[in-house]
């Protein structure tokens, strides 16, 4: 980077989380006409914009089916390719190799701060740009390591911000747009919505910094029936919409499900289960693809339950009435079904717990130990394994199963006492 430089800062809000009405965009946001804005500075024609991608796993399967943050980045800035001319192209290599000389080249990466500054309330992402004179010389993506993410298309989702949207609009930034009026069709609003790609407003934002894209490639007829790419287990809550895009290979296809809980339907035009389902269970629904090549047919698993404490938000069901829940920390909460009334838990270590939520500011749920006859708290604050123990008014920490990755000590169960600085077992 040359001494010259400078650089500044562009954020992305979640405050209209809080004051918009979702799903309502395309009603109340007339497109204006040519609403797009520009940052000020381009890419120099000819050029290959490299971000590395170093945003690691999320450690669980998300609900898009993608199993690494970073396939979620490229898929972001594949998103804007097609549309640039001027033989400007965004590459993402997974790793911080460094890119060949004459490359531009920074990084996406998950952080707490920006340059050693916070975020600020409520920010998503910062995209921080260096330019020399009139001409972007380099980029970096940071992306808030304080917010829950997944990755989904549709409405947004309750404590589920979806990562692959926020990354397509950082990578406008990269690109040279800024923020458009909060009245705009667009992705590069101030604030994330329900929008979840570009929009015409977006691509003609872009075609006019970088003109003359190449035409597009046809699609080639595909070689082998399509297979189901999106998650297999899919988890809603009772008379709470729920929304499952479905994904497969060797495009293009038609899909058709039967089998779904009542009270969800397939939307053929966008390939995606919606609805809110009105029982509670376990269902087996079929998905049946179709391409040139053949058809294929897949069986989605669907667990309905009762709504369950925000501690719980990051479930992952994973089929026959189990689910596994892990954090941001990497420490699971581990493997657990629920029965009909979902206050009953059976956690296959822990055993029977009654669950009830504690409704305080740390997201935490009490738990009545059926084995012991106690309450124990805890909360995303404490951090599972770390459980606070009425009876003996002590933390406690609860010891993994060294043999069982992702699993906890059961008959006995051990846990430290940090009262007393022993081992014990209950």
């Amino acid at each position: 980077m040359d001494a010259s430089s400078s650089s500044r800062l562009t954020r992305w809000w979640l405050a209209a989380l809080a004051c918009l009405g979702l799903g309502l965009l395309g009603a109340l946001w007339p497109l204006a006409t040519r609403a797009y804005v520009f940052e000020g500075p381009r890419w120099p024609n000819n050029s290959t914009v490299v971000l590395h991608l170093v945003l690691g796993s999320p450690g669980k399967t998300l609900l898009d089916g993608s199993t690494s943050w970073d396939d979620v980045a490229v898929a972001a800035l594949n998103v804007w390719n097609p549309y640039l001319g001027s033989g400007v192209q965004l590459s993402g290599p997974i790793g911080s190799a460094a890119s060949p000389t004459g490359v531009f080249d920074g990084a996406v990466s998950f952080s707490d701060s920006v340059s050693g500054q916070d975020f600020g309330d409520d920010a998503l992402a910062v995209t921080e740009i260096y330019t020399v004179g009139n001409l972007m010389d380099e980029t970096d993506v940071m992306v808030s390591s304080s917010v829950t993410f997944d990755s989904y298309r549709g409405p947004l989702q309750k404590k589920k911000i979806d990562l692959r949207r926020v990354l397509i609009h950082e990578f406008g930034h990269v690109l040279g747009l800024d923020h458009v009026d909060a009245g705009t069709v667009s992705i590069m609003t101030p604030s994330i919505s329900d929008l979840d790609t570009i929009q015409a407003d977006d691509i003609a934002g872009v075609q006019a910094l970088y003109p003359n894209p190449p035409a597009p490639t046809p699609t080639p007829t595909p070689t082998s029936p399509p297979a189901l790419t999106s998650s297999l287990a899919v988890s809603g809550y009772v008379n709470t919409v729920l929304r499952y895009q479905i994904s497969a290979s060797s495009p293009p296809w038609t899909c058709t499900v039967s089998g779904l809980p009542p009270g969800l339907s397939f939307q053929p035009n966008g390939n995606y289960v919606s609805g809110a389902p009105t029982a509670i269970g376990a269902y087996s629904a079929s998905v049946v693809l179709t391409n040139a090549a053949g058809t294929s047919t897949t069986t989605l698993q669907f667990g309905i339950t009762d709504p369950v404490p925000d501690y719980f938000a990051n479930e992952q069901y994973i089929g026959s009435g189990v689910y596994y829940l892990t954090f941001p920390y990497s420490a699971p909460f581990g493997y657990y079904s629920y029965l009909a009334d979902n206050h009953y838990m059976y956690h296959f270590d822990l055993g029977w717990e009654y669950v009830f939520d504690s409704r305080d500011s740390d997201e935490g749920i009490y738990l009545y130990d059926f084995a012991s006859s106690t309450f124990f708290y805890t909360s995303v604050e404490l951090k599972f394994p770390y459980l606070y123990d009425f009876s003996l008014d002590a933390v406690l920490y609860y010891y993994p199963d060294a043999a069982n990755p992702g699993r906890y000590t059961s008959n006995p169960r051990y846990f430290y006492n940090f009262s007393t600085g022993q081992i014990i077992t209950k």
